[in-house]
């Protein structure tokens, strides 16, 4: 929430180009050094028994519902002469709560567990 507040504030002191980086940049540092660290100290604690990565249904619906969107983000803006509009901010803001309702709903039990198939799980065909 506070990277939300922290690119706003950037794009509205008229940095919208360095917003746009930080949105992007911060999560990808966030994955790349904190699951590498993380992995790299676990991986090395139970060498030389390989590690296993637990598979959730939210990670499934993460999935699902970020990387065409993360690829319509690239697309939109490279086909737009990476100029992005208030619809596109509109979309990938409906999208978020998309997510968030579904995780919700999933957490609560209101959608039963299973209806979501858990990715490159080995019952997964």
């Amino acid at each position: 929430m506070l990277d939300l507040v922290a690119d706003a504030v950037v794009a509205k002191k008229g940095y919208p180009e360095m917003s746009i980086a930080a949105a992007y940049g911060s999560p990808m540092f966030n994955l790349v050094i904190g699951m590498g660290l993380g992995l790299l100290i676990s991986t090395i604690a139970q060498y030389p028994h390989p590690y296993t990565v637990e598979l959730f249904q939210s990670m499934s619906v993460a999935y699902m519902i970020g990387i065409p969107i993360l690829v319509a983000t690239v697309l939109c803006v490279s086909l737009r002469n990476f100029q992005i509009e208030k619809w596109w901010g509109v979309i990938l803001m409906a999208a978020y709560s998309l997510e968030m309702v579904i995780q919700i709903l999933m957490e609560c039990g209101i959608i039963p567990s299973g209806i979501f198939p858990i990715l490159g799980s080995p019952n997964h065909h």
